[in-house]
């Protein structure tokens, strides 16, 4: 996937679940525009997923299986849906089946959360926006897998899986 400068968004490759967001799930070797999608800022790609920032809200597209595209359904998109709640966002991650975002300052993830990557104190997945558990100003987020991190007032704070010492505990 690319972003070109007017902020249109191009992805090409599998499409099976409609990863390519232009309507259909026909395979491309060639990029194609995502449909509807302008003045997108910033993209993250999941597993046969993808979300963008636009507008300071969120459009996602593809695979739905665990409302990664939180718009309250598992059922897959072709097209973006809007990210219903969403203002401010101001950076944007996704893990394999999850998506945060730094909104107003603040992190929101959705999606699957068996590893607790949500951050919400439990491993119960949610189809839409969620707070994550972080006190202070959010200021960055990366996810990959089933991992979580942020910068909380210039600190590092990660949650989710640690299966192979992601969070860096007892590094020197």
């Amino acid at each position: 996937m690319v972003r070109d400068g007017d902020g249109s968004v191009w992805c090409w490759g599998r499409n099976n679940q409609g990863q390519l967001g232009n309507g259909s799930v026909l395979d491309s070797v060639i990029p194609v525009q995502v449909t509807g999608l302008t003045g997108a800022t910033a993209l993250a790609a999941g597993s046969e997923f993808t979300c963008a920032i636009v507008g300071g809200g969120v459009a996602c597209w593809g695979a739905n299986m665990a409302g990664q595209l939180g718009d309250n359904s598992t059922t897959p998109a072709k097209d973006p849906v809007t990210v219903n709640g969403l203002s401010g966002v101001t950076a944007i991650a996704t893990g394999s089946r999850h998506v945060c975002v730094v909104a107003n300052n603040k992190a929101q993830c959705w999606g699957d959360n068996g590893s607790g990557q949500l951050g919400d104190t439990t491993t119960a997945s949610h189809r839409t926006p969620a707070p994550v558990s972080l006190s202070g100003n959010v200021t960055s987020i990366a996810a990959a897998g089933a991992t979580t991190c942020a910068i909380v007032d210039d600190s590092l704070a990660c949650w989710g899986s640690n299966s192979v010492g992601q969070f860096m505990t007892g590094a020197s």
